[in-house]
């Protein structure tokens, strides 16, 4: 079992050079055998700019010019859930290590740590489409391409619901972030500050190394599925109450396609 520090650093290495980590070549396997590999400063050094980091540089800033105001409490929140929970890093099918992990929706990253107490910082693992984390409840994080619903081609984390025989079932969480505004007079309140998660799920057809984009209108899936999965009868699922926006029910479906 390897150091988790070790993925941390060489994550600086892949995004400053593009590459892909290879878990055969020896230089690769020597770093992960190290574990005084001081990647703890480095591993956040790319991590997407965060309101947080904004607001301390509207601070800096501020020359004196300006004047600040509170517009409440900020709502939401950047993750999917804020508490770090049990998981597993595999390269591959290899086994890494035992973390605990939670995932940070609005920078699409991975945030671990090697135990719970609070005074450890957490540090972002790797971006690689070889390197994923599953979760003791089994839920597995996968860096991957993506085509959204414009075809357009992305790169994130995505959450593998199912792995079937004739189709593969993703989930994407995602959070936006909506700075908030002060109160134009006394008769209205100021708006906060606030993360407004979305939620997409994607599917990956048998024989097909593309991830795309579901249809959210029931019509549309359903067409899409009598499109490309051969025998799909669409009838036989209109007729059940399948809520078709949740993970249960769309698992009551990919799991049930003939």
């Amino acid at each position: 079992m390897k150091p988790i520090a070790l993925i941390l650093f060489l994550s600086t290495t892949c995004l400053a050079f593009g590459q892909v980590l290879d878990t055969n070549d020896a230089s690769v396997r020597a770093a992960l055998g190290n574990p005084q590999v001081e990647g703890s400063p480095l591993a956040n050094y790319f991590q997407r700019r965060t309101p947080a980091m904004d607001q301390l540089m509207r601070d800096v800033k501020n020359n004196g010019t300006t004047q600040s105001f509170y517009i409440g409490a900020q709502e939401g929140s950047a993750y999917e859930n804020e508490k770090f929970t049990n998981g597993k890093v595999y390269s591959k099918d290899e086994l890494l290590d035992d973390v605990y992990f939670r995932y940070n929706a609005f920078s699409d990253e991975l945030e671990v740590k090697k135990t719970q107490l609070e005074e450890e910082d957490y540090q972002a693992l790797i971006k690689s489409n070889d390197i994923y984390i599953i979760s003791n409840s089994g839920k597995k994080y996968i860096y991957n391409q993506f085509f959204d619903k414009k075809g357009e081609v992305q790169n994130g984390y995505l959450i593998l619901l199912s792995a079937g025989e004739k189709a593969s079932l993703y989930k994407q969480y995602d959070v936006k972030f909506f700075e908030g505004k002060e109160a134009e007079n006394s008769m209205v309140n100021p708006i906060p500050s606030r993360f407004t998660p979305f939620i997409g799920y994607y599917v990956q057809m048998e024989g097909s190394d593309k991830i795309v984009k579901l249809p959210t209108k029931k019509n549309k899936l359903f067409k899409f599925l009598e499109d490309n999965i051969a025998g799909f009868d669409a009838k036989s699922f209109r007729k059940k109450d399948i809520d078709l926006d949740t993970d249960q029910g769309l698992l009551i479906l990919f799991n049930n396609l003939y």
